[in-house]
């Protein structure tokens, strides 16, 4: 019984020491294999897409499509504003670009931009071929936003423009590239239009009561129409999700018998612009860009003379004259009167504005400002630019004050931040070189917060508004 007993004893010591074996090479060999797989994750968690743009969906024009009586002369300029039958909008750029962009959508600031540059005439007859695409590497697993911009340099205003955008998501797969096809669709614009009428003593107007506003796109569709009435405030014909191209306003109103023009508003990509127009009695002003509208004087100066002021101005091209306009405080009115006209000339131009009265120049002041005028053939009014002149007085420069710095005890160190600043600017301080028997405690003030105030070389403080005094503390 005995031997059965050592037999069994040494028979389980066996099997514990083999399992423990068996065991620690199993782990060994576990390892090994967790290490393998850990590479050839590493080796294969990324992956990449690639963008390709399938098509750039633009609003096509039937006027342009249908054009086919152009000559010889009008051909490029047919092919190139129907773009392929697309849009009017090409025409009006150039340097053609298109913006890839990728974002994380776990963290945006892991983000890429690749950037494709298209010929003028490529885009113009719709030649992309197989070359618009970009292939993005070595990305993290996980859903990517996606973003495509067509932009071009707008040749009117020298600005680049977002003219269409196509926006979608895809899932980065490990070890994998994927394909991601979209299609841009063209960025659209609003307009907001305002109107308001008063009467001018300056033009001999009357006051206009109602005023009404039409809008059509090319194909002379009524878009929006609002009658807006004098003396109410906040009124505003808002016309949104118009493509980037030229629209008909057609202002109508009741004065020096019944008026109506037509005007061509543009609308900008992205953007909401605002068509103010403005009623001084029997001259219409709208502040768009339109071929009718004048420029307005480019550099406008005032100066002092002995007998009154001499107002000068850089001509533009497309003025008939240009009306001077002078506003006097004190006096009886606080608005803009015409006071001369000056011809168109080619040039530098000038008027001669005299004060009868020499006293005037004690106790008031004057501003002044010109106006290109256009006359408008066949309408009883003229077309005016925008005022322009030296309105607003030059600010002065601005007040310093003083900062004066003391130490406490006076032990000879040397103190760095002394002198005058203007309100806000953020002023150092440093003390160096005293006696090495004192050890620095702190910089104090009674009137403003000093940031590490407990730091003799690093501390600073923002200027108030007066002058101030700061104290280097030392202690033995």
């Amino acid at each position: 019984m005995q031997k059965i007993t050592m037999k069994t004893v040494g028979l389980f010591v066996f099997i514990l020491i083999f399992t423990f074996t068996m065991a620690a090479c199993d782990m060994v060999s576990n390892n090994a294999v967790g290490d393998t797989a850990s590479d050839i994750a590493n080796d294969s968690e990324t992956g990449e897409l690639e963008i390709i743009l399938d098509d750039i969906d633009l609003e096509e024009s039937e006027e342009l499509e249908n054009n086919n009586d152009l000559d010889e002369s009008d051909k490029f300029k047919d092919e190139t504003t129907k773009a392929g039958g697309k849009s009017v909008l090409y025409n009006r750029f150039t340097d053609f670009e298109l913006e890839f962009y990728i974002e994380y959508q776990p963290d945006s600031s892991f983000n890429y931009t690749e950037t494709i540059s298209i010929e003028d005439k490529d885009i113009m007859e719709d030649n992309f071929g197989n070359n618009l695409s970009v292939t993005f590497t070595a990305l993290r697993e996980s859903n990517w936003n996606v973003k495509v911009t067509l932009s071009g340099y707008n040749i009117n205003t020298n600005q680049r423009v977002n003219i269409a955008i196509g926006e979608t998501e895809a899932m980065v797969i490990a070890g994998m590239k994927r394909e991601v096809r979209l299609e841009v669709q063209q960025v659209t614009g609003d307009l907001d239009i305002t109107v308001d009428q008063f009467p001018s003593e300056a033009t001999g107007g009357t006051l206009m009561e109602h005023v009404n506003v039409k809008l059509y796109d090319l194909e002379g569709e009524l878009l929006g129409e609002m009658d807006f009435d004098h003396g109410i405030e906040g009124q505003n014909l808002l016309v949104e999700n118009l493509f980037p191209a030229y629209y008909t306003m057609v202002v109508s109103w009741e004065g020096h018998g019944t008026v109506e023009e037509e005007v061509q508003v543009r609308v900008i990509p992205g953007k909401v612009t605002p068509v103010p127009i403005t009623l001084f009695g029997s001259q219409l002003t709208v502040g768009v860009d339109w071929k009718a509208e004048p420029a307005s004087p480019d550099n406008v100066m005032v100066e002092q003379t002995d007998d009154g002021f001499l107002i000068s101005w850089d001509s533009v091209e497309n003025a008939d004259r240009y009306n001077v306009l002078r506003k006097r405080n004190p006096y009886y009115h606080d608005d803009f009167v015409k006071v001369g006209e000056v011809e168109h000339a080619d040039g530098r131009l000038e008027f001669e504005y005299l004060v009868l009265k020499p006293e005037l120049f004690e106790i008031a002041s004057y501003n002044f400002q010109v106006v290109s005028v256009r006359e408008h053939d066949g309408k009883p009014y003229d077309l005016t630019s925008e005022a322009a002149g030296p309105d607003d007085p030059v600010a002065p420069d601005p007040k310093e004050y003083t900062v004066t710095l003391e130490q406490n005890p006076d032990i000879g160190v040397t103190l760095s931040g002394a002198g005058d600043y203007k309100a806000g600017d953020i002023v150092p301080l440093d003390a160096s070189d005293w006696n090495q028997g004192y050890e620095f405690i702190n910089w104090t003030s009674d009137y403003v917060t000093i940031d590490n105030s407990y730091n003799p070389t690093d501390a600073s403080f923002e200027m108030p508004e007066g002058d101030i005094t700061i104290t280097a503390n030392f202690d033995d």
